[in-house]
Protein backbone atom coordinates (compact mmCIF):
# COMPACT_ATOMS: atom_id res chain seq x y z
CA UNK A 1 0.00 0.00 0.00
CA UNK A 2 1.36 3.42 -0.90
CA UNK A 3 2.04 6.28 1.51
CA UNK A 4 -0.76 8.30 -0.14
CA UNK A 5 -3.25 5.50 0.46
CA UNK A 6 -2.18 5.11 4.10
CA UNK A 7 -2.41 8.87 4.63
CA UNK A 8 -5.89 8.97 3.09
CA UNK A 9 -7.05 6.10 5.33
CA UNK A 10 -5.57 7.75 8.43
CA UNK A 11 -7.19 11.10 7.63
CA UNK A 12 -10.54 9.41 6.97
CA UNK A 13 -10.34 7.67 10.35
CA UNK A 14 -9.62 10.99 12.09
CA UNK A 15 -12.52 12.72 10.34
CA UNK A 16 -14.92 9.86 11.11
CA UNK A 17 -13.79 9.71 14.75
CA UNK A 18 -14.16 13.47 15.17
CA UNK A 19 -17.61 13.30 13.58
CA UNK A 20 -18.69 10.46 15.90
CA UNK A 21 -17.69 12.47 19.01
CA UNK A 22 -19.67 15.60 18.12
CA UNK A 23 -22.56 16.30 20.46
CA UNK A 24 -26.09 16.25 19.12
CA UNK A 25 -27.11 19.62 17.66
CA UNK A 26 -29.03 21.90 19.95
CA UNK A 27 -32.74 21.60 19.20
CA UNK A 28 -34.78 24.59 18.03
CA UNK A 29 -36.35 25.78 21.26
CA UNK A 30 -37.97 28.87 22.72
CA UNK A 31 -37.22 28.87 26.46
CA UNK A 32 -38.66 31.54 28.73
CA UNK A 33 -37.42 31.51 32.33
CA UNK A 34 -39.05 33.72 34.93
CA UNK A 35 -37.40 34.32 38.28
CA UNK A 36 -39.39 32.57 41.02
CA UNK A 37 -37.36 32.78 44.24
CA UNK A 38 -33.92 32.46 45.75
CA UNK A 39 -32.44 31.71 49.11
CA UNK A 40 -30.01 29.59 51.05
CA UNK A 41 -29.96 26.22 52.72
CA UNK A 42 -27.93 25.39 55.82
CA UNK A 43 -27.63 21.77 56.94
CA UNK A 44 -25.07 19.85 58.98
CA UNK A 45 -22.60 22.73 58.99
CA UNK A 46 -22.73 23.30 55.22
CA UNK A 47 -24.45 26.04 53.29
CA UNK A 48 -25.53 26.46 49.70
CA UNK A 49 -27.48 29.11 47.77
CA UNK A 50 -30.28 28.46 45.29
CA UNK A 51 -32.16 30.32 42.59
CA UNK A 52 -35.41 28.99 41.09
CA UNK A 53 -37.25 29.82 37.87
CA UNK A 54 -40.62 29.01 36.32
CA UNK A 55 -40.15 27.89 32.73
CA UNK A 56 -42.07 27.68 29.47
CA UNK A 57 -40.47 25.55 26.75
CA UNK A 58 -41.68 25.47 23.13
CA UNK A 59 -40.30 23.23 20.37
CA UNK A 60 -40.01 25.56 17.36
CA UNK A 61 -38.21 22.98 15.19
CA UNK A 62 -39.41 20.24 12.91
CA UNK A 63 -37.70 17.47 14.91
CA UNK A 64 -39.08 15.97 18.12
CA UNK A 65 -37.11 16.86 21.26
CA UNK A 66 -36.33 14.16 23.82
CA UNK A 67 -36.70 16.08 27.08
CA UNK A 68 -34.67 13.48 28.99
CA UNK A 69 -31.59 14.46 26.93
CA UNK A 70 -31.93 18.21 27.53
CA UNK A 71 -29.57 19.95 29.87
CA UNK A 72 -30.47 23.24 31.54
CA UNK A 73 -27.81 25.59 32.91
CA UNK A 74 -28.10 29.01 34.50
CA UNK A 75 -25.56 31.73 33.69
CA UNK A 76 -24.59 34.97 35.39
CA UNK A 77 -23.46 38.11 33.53
CA UNK A 78 -19.81 36.99 33.78
CA UNK A 79 -20.59 33.75 31.94
CA UNK A 80 -20.28 31.47 34.95
CA UNK A 81 -22.48 28.38 34.59
CA UNK A 82 -24.51 26.76 37.37
CA UNK A 83 -25.80 23.20 37.27
CA UNK A 84 -29.36 22.24 37.86
CA UNK A 85 -30.38 20.88 41.23
CA UNK A 86 -34.12 20.27 40.88
CA UNK A 87 -36.34 20.06 37.80
CA UNK A 88 -40.03 19.50 37.21
CA UNK A 89 -40.87 16.20 35.47
CA UNK A 90 -42.76 18.08 32.76
CA UNK A 91 -39.43 19.57 31.57
CA UNK A 92 -37.34 16.42 31.91
CA UNK A 93 -39.48 13.50 30.69
CA UNK A 94 -41.16 12.63 27.43
CA UNK A 95 -41.04 13.87 23.85
CA UNK A 96 -41.80 17.45 22.84
CA UNK A 97 -43.27 17.42 19.33
CA UNK A 98 -43.15 20.26 16.79
CA UNK A 99 -44.88 23.40 18.16
CA UNK A 100 -45.76 21.62 21.41
CA UNK A 101 -45.00 23.39 24.70
CA UNK A 102 -44.60 22.49 28.37
CA UNK A 103 -44.38 24.48 31.59
CA UNK A 104 -42.53 23.69 34.77
CA UNK A 105 -39.80 24.90 37.09
CA UNK A 106 -36.13 24.33 37.81
CA UNK A 107 -33.69 25.28 40.54
CA UNK A 108 -29.94 25.85 40.42
CA UNK A 109 -27.58 25.68 43.40
CA UNK A 110 -24.06 26.79 44.11
CA UNK A 111 -21.99 29.37 45.90
CA UNK A 112 -23.32 32.91 46.35
CA UNK A 113 -22.74 33.69 42.64
CA UNK A 114 -25.72 31.56 41.68
CA UNK A 115 -27.92 34.36 43.04
CA UNK A 116 -26.69 36.52 40.13
CA UNK A 117 -27.72 33.97 37.49
CA UNK A 118 -30.33 35.42 35.16
CA UNK A 119 -30.06 33.49 31.87
CA UNK A 120 -31.08 29.83 31.52
CA UNK A 121 -30.06 27.89 28.42
CA UNK A 122 -31.12 24.46 27.19
CA UNK A 123 -29.05 22.14 25.01
CA UNK A 124 -28.15 18.52 24.44
CA UNK A 125 -25.10 17.77 26.57
CA UNK A 126 -24.09 19.87 29.52
CA UNK A 127 -20.43 20.62 30.10
CA UNK A 128 -19.97 23.05 32.97
CA UNK A 129 -17.54 25.55 31.48
CA UNK A 130 -16.40 28.60 33.41
CA UNK A 131 -18.19 27.09 36.38
CA UNK A 132 -17.32 28.35 39.82
CA UNK A 133 -16.39 25.72 42.37
CA UNK A 134 -19.70 24.54 43.85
Amino acid sequence: MSIKALTAIALSAVVLSAHAERPEPTPSLFLMSTYKNQGSIWANGNGVYFKAFDASLLNTGKEDVDLSKLCFQAYDAKGNAYGIDTIDESLSEGILKEWQSVRGFYQFTGEMGVLDASMVKASYGCPLTNAPDH
